[in-house]
């Protein structure tokens, strides 16, 4: 079987390329562009479809799994078949909404409307947030409270990826570390089958991340992630998160089990968080599109968008790393009260740092 993983882990990998390859060619031919406007960092019409390959990418992997070897692909998810279904089926919703607003640009009520069906399809399957694990001290929820939390944070994290999917790279690198980090607890807790979808993901992420950054538009190989990408990202981290949170039990040593659960979440979902409030105070749109995210704060101090973006990875890193750390000695709400004073702290010396530009 390890051999058959490999054999197909490099077969799904060849083909993501050759497939990221292919529809960038079709949105350069068919003009399927993202075009510039004043509250957007780049000047040249690209398409945005490179997250399109992700769901079929997955999709294909799995299949290609079942088919070789039907009885260790079963006994790989076993007692968790459903919860797969449900994540799959919540992505699926996500990601039909996010491939017609790449195209035509639909309304954000529909990718809302979309992000709620979402929640309930996760639900409907029985996978929920149950418990916060002592988070603002709160253990086990009651039925409907489990549906009402489920469904919020399928919104809230779906567009957290969403909306940090403003530079080259950026989001697509952030998952790359949130699949490699539930890949590891999921390895370590027994839970097989869900690597294998980490590791199917990143198939698909890996390529798209090498057209994003190193593509050029007059060779036709620059390509976004788009909203199919970055919302079916935004739901299948929450799912991981979720089940985590649901299913995952890391014994009586870890006392911040919800932490570690949202570690490789909080740089995004802090940052929108910022975001939303900072709308609210200049009586902006919550939902339109601006230049106050915290990618956007680097690049007005000077930055080009390759040193953004490995500045937000050591971030983000270092965000996941001491999560994990202060998870064994603090309880949970102190792990994410800390946590949140860093994200505050680097953003006053941001500001500050850009205060003392202008002057």
């Amino acid at each position: 079987m390890n051999l058959t993983i490999f054999l197909v882990l490099i077969a799904v990998s060849a083909l993501a390329f050759v497939v990221e390859w292919l529809v960038i060619k079709a949105a350069y031919k068919l003009k399927l562009f993202d075009t510039p406007n004043v509250r957007k960092i780049h000047h040249q019409r690209i398409p945005r479809l490179g997250g399109l390959i992700i769901v079929p990418i997955l999709l294909l992997g799995m299949f290609l799994f079942y088919s070789l070897d039907e009885a260790a692909t079963l006994a790989l998810f076993k007692g968790n078949e459903t919860a797969l279904v449900g994540m799959l089926m919540a992505t699926g919703v996500v990601y039909i909404f996010g491939f017609f607003d790449d195209l035509v640009n639909i309304r954000y009520r529909n990718k809302f409307v979309a992000q709620i069906f979402s929640g309930v399809a996760m639900c409907l399957s029985g996978l929920m947030i149950s418990s916060f694990s002592g988070f603002l001290g709160v253990n086990s929820l009651p039925i409907a409270l489990a549906w009402l939390a489920t469904i919020f944070a399928t919104i809230y994290i779906s567009n957290a990826i969403n909306f940090i999917d403003g530079i080259d790279g950026l989001a697509g690198s952030l998952a790359i570390i949130a699949l490699a980090y539930y890949a590891v607890i999921f390895h370590m807790t027994g839970f097989k089958g869900f690597v294998m979808v980490c590791i199917l993901i990143a198939c698909a992420v890996v390529p798209l991340l090498i057209f994003n950054l190193f593509g050029a538009v007059k060779n036709h190989t620059k390509v976004f992630m788009g909203d199919a990408g970055s919302l079916s990202l935004g739901i299948l981290l929450c799912g991981m998160g979720v089940f985590v949170v649901q299913r995952v039990s890391f014994g009586d040593a870890t006392s911040g089990s919800f932490a570690l659960a949202v570690a490789p979440l909080m740089l995004p979902c802090f940052d929108v968080v910022r975001v939303v409030i900072v709308r609210r105070i200049n009586g902006r749109n919550v939902f339109e599109a601006d230049k106050s995210h915290i990618h956007h704060k680097f690049l007005a101090m000077g930055m080009t968008q390759h040193q953004t973006l490995l500045c937000l990875i050591g971030v983000d890193l270092v965000m996941v790393l001491s999560t994990v750390w202060l998870s064994t000695v603090l309880d949970v709400n102190l792990v994410i009260l800390v946590e949140v004073l860093l994200f505050v702290g680097l953003v006053q010396l941001i500001n500050r740092k850009l205060k003392q530009k202008q002057i």
